[in-house]
């Protein structure tokens, strides 16, 4: 048979264990603490909302004079100004091919100038991928002689990439890829740029 006083460490640490606790129960009894039981969820007061936060859906909003190509007398490429324009890209595409396919106006027409873009067509812009243009001809019209294609697309890439946010301008028609004329007679289905048809040009009167 074991005796108890074999073990005097266990017996006093077990006697000061339970010292402490009677002491902590009479200590949190005095500081008022009470026994909450079970975990509450604490919700934080409401804090003041933020104002929305509002971007641009375009951040290339300009303005300026239309800036158009029509043909002049000598069958060259002539630059012409309209009146002023504004908006994002999208908005400058759209308000320009709208330009050009009106063709000239009566003082351009005084001056000589005339378009190779027949009435019949219409001119849309499709996308803009990056500084790409993706235009669409469409309209019941079968589009310009041979001699006078390299011309028309002259025009509509000469004025969309006269627009600081156009480097380029890609055709279609009726939603299909356009073999486009370039001046030395080639067919491309690549987008063009001002330096294919720079050759075309010459400088307004």
């Amino acid at each position: 048979m074991s005796d108890a006083r074999s073990r005097p460490g266990r017996t006093t640490t077990g006697v000061l264990a339970a010292g402490l606790l009677a002491l902590s129960g009479a200590l949190v009894a005095g500081c008022g603490i009470p026994n909450m039981g079970a975990a509450e969820r604490i919700t934080p007061p409401p804090t003041p909302s933020r104002a929305p936060v509002t971007t641009p859906t375009d951040l290339n909003v300009v303005g300026g004079p239309a800036v158009l190509y029509l043909v002049g007398s000598d069958n060259k490429l002539v630059l012409v100004r309209r009146g002023p324009i504004a908006g994002g890209t999208r908005e400058l595409v759209t308000q320009t091919l709208g330009e050009l396919t009106a063709g000239p106006d009566q003082v351009e027409r005084d001056r000589g100038m005339a378009s190779a873009i027949p009435p019949g067509l219409t001119l849309t812009l499709v996308r803009l991928i990056g500084s790409n243009a993706v235009v669409d001809i469409g309209g019941t019209d079968p589009g310009p002689a041979a001699d006078q294609a390299k011309l028309a697309i002259g025009q509509v890439v000469l004025t969309l990439t006269a627009i600081p946010q156009v480097d380029s301008v890609l055709l279609t028609r009726n939603g299909r890829p356009l073999e486009a004329v370039l001046p030395d007679g080639e067919l491309t289905e690549l987008p063009l740029t001002r330096e294919d048809f720079t050759v075309l040009t010459r400088t307004a009167p």
